[in-house]
């Protein structure tokens, strides 16, 4: 179906080279190589219709989605620049807080985790689209039990000790007290776990 498809507008190019709707093409073929994980093709789709036409009237999607391949291969200070244009510059309010949501992914891959939690909380909180809500819930969730030590969890809770995520934090630090044994300090954070969040189930 992809190759079917990329043939055709291949095809369309060749026929009609300077076609007012040649930047459309270009912008299928890029969606087609990058559902195709083919990236960097992606990419060079995506530039000739920046260079072609800067103020398109896909531009900002054009910039995300050649980000998110910048993302795929490596090259993270491209995607995060590209990541940051379309977060600021955007109308499209899902768009703002996918962007938002890679920038945090490229927070944590910084092993800046604070930075990541923040923009993560603002992703949580927002009521325009529960599914970016959930994967950010489910990045801070990990981040939480994978990557953080005990060290990082206090810090962290002394920012973060009202809400979203101090109960996950909490969760964790009970979970390592409990690992350890340290039977004095697990009481403790239960009790402060129970008062901040009587009604949060495990």
């Amino acid at each position: 179906e992809f190759f079917a498809a990329k043939t055709f507008f291949h095809q369309y190019l060749e026929e009609d080279e300077r076609g007012k709707r040649r930047l459309k093409a270009y912008f299928r073929l890029g969606l087609i190589d990058q559902n195709s994980k083919s990236y960097s093709t992606a990419l060079r789709f995506y530039k000739l219709i920046l260079e072609s036409s800067p103020d398109y009237l896909l531009a900002n999607e054009i910039k995300f989605n050649m980000a998110v391949c910048n993302f795929e291969i490596g090259n993270l200070e491209a995607a995060e620049e590209l990541f940051e244009s379309v977060f600021f510059k955007s109308v499209d309010k899902k768009e703002k807080w996918k962007a938002l949501y890679y920038l945090s992914r490229l927070d944590e891959l910084k092993l800046h985790f604070d930075d990541a939690i923040v923009k993560l909380k603002k992703i949580y909180s927002q009521v325009n689209d529960k599914e970016i809500s959930q994967k950010a819930f489910e990045l801070i969730k990990k981040m939480i039990d994978v990557s953080l030590n005990d060290k990082t969890i206090s810090l962290l809770l002394q920012k973060h000790n009202k809400g979203f995520p101090a109960d996950l934090l909490l969760l964790k630090k009970l979970s390592n007290h409990r690992e350890n044994g340290e039977i004095e300090e697990y009481k403790s954070v239960l009790e402060k776990f129970l008062y901040e969040f009587p009604e949060h189930k495990e």
